[in-house]
C-alpha cells in the first residue's frame, strides 16, 4: 500500500514547494502538526527504536511510514491542545515529566564526569591485549584476618618457604591454587598475579572477603583468546578496561559529590513498613523468594494505611513518604526474600538506598544545568508531547460513557437471537410545551396520570388504552426505552422532545430476557461493554482530532517522507541510564489513523 496521503487531500496540503521557499531548512522535516513540525530525526528515533506497525515485511514499510508519521502528528496536535488547555499544569503530568526529566538529567552527568574521563589509552590496550593472551597458574593462602596475613607474609624469604611453611588451624588460612585469567580475576588479585616472575611470591593482597598471598607457578596460552581475531580482542580489551575505569571514577565521583549531601532512610518507619510488607508476603514454602506486585502493595496499602504519609526517606531538603516509596516498588516489581524479616528489611534498604542516590545524583545534574542542554531538551520535548497527547486522550475517553441499551443493540448486532430486556410504560404526549405544563399542573392538583392522559393526550390510542404501552426492547424508541431501563416502576421521567411534540412517562413494568441472569451471559454482556465503550471513545477521540487537522492544519511534505530510509527490523530500546536503572528510549506511538477517514465535525467535540 502507498502512504495514506490520499485518503485526506482536502485536509493534507501538498505545501512542500511554498513551504520550501519559505524556510530554507525544510528538508530536516516531515510534517507539520499545527504549530509544531515533525523531523526527520524524531521520525527516524521513533521508527527505528520501537515496535512498529506491521513493518517486518518490506512491502510494508511504506505504509508503515505513513502509518507513525500520522499518529505522530495525532500526538502533536492532541498535545498542543491538551497545552492550550493549561494541562501541563497538572501535578500528576508535571510529576511524571519531571521524573523523565531527572531521569535523563542524571544519565547526562554520568556521561559528563564518568564515561567521559573512562576511555584508555592505546598503550592500556596493548598492554591488556598481552596479558589476556596469557593465564597465569597461581598457588595462593587465603587469610580473614590481615595481621595474620602479614605475620605469615613475613616468615616468607623466598618460593620454597610457600610450601614448607606449616599453617595451624589457629590462623583460619586456606592453601589452594587457581588459574587467574585477564578480564575475569578481582582487579587486585590479577594485577599483582600479572607482575610477578615464576617462582615469585606476591605481597599481601586485599580483595573480596579477605587476603591474598599468591605464588605463580607457570604461565601458559589462553586458548579461547589465542583464536580471537585483533581487532575483535582489542575490542574486548578496550570494553574491561573502560568498565574498570569507570568504576573507579564512579567511586571516586560518588564520594566527592555525596559528601557533603544528605540522605538515609528512617529507621523506625522502615521497620513498620517491613512489619505490613511481611504480613502480606506468601508463606515460606518451597519458594525463597517473591515479588512485590501491584496487587500485592495495594493489600500493604490496606493495612498500613496509618502509615502512608509518614516520612521513610529523607534527599537532602527533599523526603519520601511511604506511600511514594510503595508507588516505587509497585512500579519496579521488586524481588524480596521469603521467611526472614531481617533479610526483608535489609533488600529493603539496599533498594532504598540506590533509589536515593540516584535521586542525589540527579539533584546534582539539574543543579549544574543539565538538563537544559539541547540534546535532552529535545527529549524532553518529546517526551511533554506524549505525556500532553495521553492526558489529552484520557480527558476524551473518561467523558464516554455506555448505555445498557447500547451494548444490547451491539450484542443483538452480533447475535440476533439475542434476548433484549423490555420495559412497559405509561405515556402521556402532548403536541407543544405548553400543553405539557397545563397537564403538569393537573398532576401537582392531585389529578392522576391516568385521567391526565385521557384529557390532554394528543394521540387519540394512547388515550383509548391510558397511555400504557406493550413491552418493548430497551433498544428502541431511543431514548426512552434506555432511560427507563434505569427506572424502577412508579418513577417518572419527562418531559422529552419527541417527533411531533413532547413525552412524559410513567415506568410500569421491566422484563429481563431469558439469558440475562445466566452467567455466560453476564460475562458476554460485561465483554460487549467493555468493546463498546472503547469503539465509542476511539470514535470520540478521532472526530477530536478530524476536527482539530482542520482548525490547526496539517502539512505532509511528500518527497521527504518518501526519500527518508528505514529498516524493517521491530524492536524495543531502553536507554541504561548512568548511576542505575533504564527507560524507554523514546515514547511509544499508539496507532491513530481513523481520524484521517472521518470528516471533521462542523462544531468542537468538547471533553
Amino acid at each position: 500500500m502507498k502512504l495514506l496521503l490520499s485518503l485526506l487531500p482536502v485536509l493534507l496540503l501538498s505545501a512542500v514547494a511554498v513551504f520550501a521557499q519559505q524556510n530554507p531548512s525544510s528538508q530536516l522535516y516531515l510534517a507539520r502538526a499545527g504549530d509544531v513540525y515533525i523531523s526527520e530525526e524524531e521520525f527516524l528515533r521513533r521508527f527505528e527504536l520501537l515496535p512498529s506497525f506491521g513493518r517486518h515485511r518490506p512491502s510494508q514499510l511504506e505504509q508503515a511510514k505513513g502509518e507513525l508519521l500520522y499518529s505522530m502528528i495525532a500526538e502533536k496536535l492532541l498535545a498542543q491542545e491538551a497545552e492550550s488547555r493549561m494541562m501541563d499544569r497538572e501535578p500528576s503530568l508535571r510529576g511524571s515529566l519531571d521524573e523523565v526529566r531527572k531521569m535523563l538529567a542524571r544519565d547526562e552527568l554520568y556521561r559528563e564526569e564518568i564515561t567521559g574521563r573512562a576511555a584508555p589509552d592505546r598503550a592500556e590496550i596493548l598492554r591488556g591485549m598481552s596479558r589476556a593472551r596469557t593465564e597465569l597458574v597461581t598457588s595462593f593462602l587465603f587469610f580473614q584476618d590481615e595481621e595474620t596475613a602479614r605475620f605469615v607474609r613475613g616468615r616468607i624469604r623466598k618460593g620454597g618457604d610457600f610450601d614448607r611453611l606449616g599453617l595451624d588451624s589457629s590462623l583460619h588460612a586456606l592453601r589452594d591454587t587457581a588459574v587467574v585469567m585477564w578480564g575475569d580475576a578481582d582487579t587486585a588479585i590479577e594485577r599483582a598475579a600479572y607482575s610477578l616472575s615464576s617462582g615469585q611470591v606476591s605481597p599481601v593482597i586485599a580483595a573480596g572477603q579477605g587476603f591474598y598471598i599468591l605464588r605463580l607457578e607457570s604461565q601458559r596460552q589462553n586458548p579461547d583468546v589465542a583464536a580471537m581475531q585483533e581487532d575483535v580482542l582489542a575490542e574486548r580489551v578496550r570494553t574491561t578496561l573502560r568498565l574498570r575505569k569507570e568504576k573507579a571514577i564512579l567511586d571516586a565521583f560518588s564520594g566527592r559529590v555525596l559528601k557533603e549531601r544528605k540522605g538515609f532512610a528512617v529507621g523506625k518507619t522502615m521497620k513498620d513498613l517491613t512489619g505490613i510488607l511481611a504480613r502480606i508476603l506468601p508463606p515460606h514454602g518451597t519458594d525463597t523468594i517473591a515479588v512485590l506486585s501491584p496487587e500485592l502493595i495495594d493489600s500493604a496499602r490496606i493495612l498500613g494505611r496509618s502509615l502512608l504519609g509518614e516520612q521513610l526517606a529523607v534527599i537532602d531538603s527533599e523526603s519520601w513518604t511511604v506511600s511514594q516509596v510503595l508507588d516505587r516498588i509497585a512500579l519496579k516489581g521488586l524481588t524480596v526474600p521469603l521467611g526472614s524479616p531481617r533479610r526483608l528489611m535489609a533488600a529493603l534498604n539496599g533498594q532504598l538506598r540506590v533509589w536515593v542516590l540516584q535521586e542525589l545524583m540527579a539533584q546534582e545534574a539539574i543543579r549544574r544545568g543539565l538538563d537544559t542542554v539541547a540534546q535532552i531538551r529535545d527529549r524532553l520535548a518529546t517526551w511533554k508531547a506524549y505525556f500532553l497527547a495521553e492526558a489529552m486522550k484520557g480527558k476524551l475517553k473518561d467523558s464516554v460513557s455506555v448505555s445498557e441499551a447500547e451494548v444490547w443493540t451491539y450484542l443483538r448486532r452480533l447475535d440476533t437471537t439475542v434476548s433484549v430486556p423490555q420495559v412497559r410504560i405509561r405515556e402521556l404526549r402532548t403536541a407543544s410545551l405548553d400543553a405539557m405544563q397545563e397537564a403538569f399542573a393537573d398532576l401537582e392538583h392531585g389529578a392522576s396520570l391516568v385521567s391526565v392522559i385521557r384529557a390532554r393526550s394528543n394521540d387519540p390510542e394512547a388515550r383509548s388504552r391510558e397511555g400504557a404501552t406493550l413491552f418493548f426492547p430497551i433498544t428502541e424508541r431511543y431514548p426512552v426505552g434506555a432511560t427507563a431501563w434505569r427506572m424502577e416502576p412508579g418513577e417518572r421521567f419527562g418531559p422529552v422532545a419527541v417527533p411531533g411534540g413532547y413525552l412524559y412517562f410513567e415506568l410500569l413494568e421491566k422484563k429481563s430476557g431469558p439469558r440475562t441472569l445466566d452467567s455466560v451471559a453476564a460475562a458476554r454482556f460485561a465483554a460487549a461493554t467493555t468493546e463498546m465503550l472503547r469503539l465509542k471513545q476511539n470514535r470520540k477521540v478521532s472526530l477530536f482530532l478530524a476536527r482539530l487537522g482542520e482548525v490547526r492544519g496539517v502539512d505532509v511534505f511528500e518527497d521527504r517522507v518518501k526519500m527518508i530510509s528505514v529498516t524493517p527490523v521491530p524492536m524495543m530500546t531502553y536507554r541504561i541510564l548512568g548511576f542505575g536503572g533504564r527507560m524507554f528510549e523514546v515514547p511509544f506511538v499508539e496507532r491513530q489513523i481513523d481520524w484521517l477517514s472521518i470528516e471533521s465535525p462542523s462544531s468542537q467535540i468538547s471533553p
